[in-house]
C-alpha cells in the first residue's frame, strides 16, 4: 500500500509546504516575517529577501529529493 500511496503523499507534502509558506503560517520560522523585521532595522531588503528565497528553494529541493529517492526505492519492480 505504501508503494501506491507514496507519490500522492509526496505531492501533498510538497503542496502543504508551499501553501503554508504562502499563508505565512510556518511554525518553525516565518522567513518573510523575519526578513521584514531585519529590513526595518537595516534597510537592506534585497540581500535578505534573496537569502530567504534561497532558503525556501533549498527547503523545497530537499523535500523533493527525499521523496524522489523514496519513490525510486519503493517503486522499483520486485524481482
Amino acid at each position: 500500500a505504501l508503494r501506491l500511496a507514496l507519490p500522492a503523499y509526496s505531492n501533498e507534502v510538497i503542496m502543504i509546504l508551499k501553501c503554508t509558506t504562502l499563508a505565512s503560517t510556518v511554525t518553525i520560522l516565518d522567513l518573510t516575517g523575519m526578513v521584514r523585521l531585519i529590513n526595518a532595522e537595516t534597510y537592506a531588503s534585497v540581500e535578505f529577501f534573496l537569502v530567504a528565497g534561497a532558503t525556501y528553494l533549498l527547503l523545497n529541493g530537499v523535500v523533493m529529493a527525499i521523496f524522489g529517492y523514496l519513490e525510486k526505492k519503493l517503486l522499483r519492480p520486485l524481482a
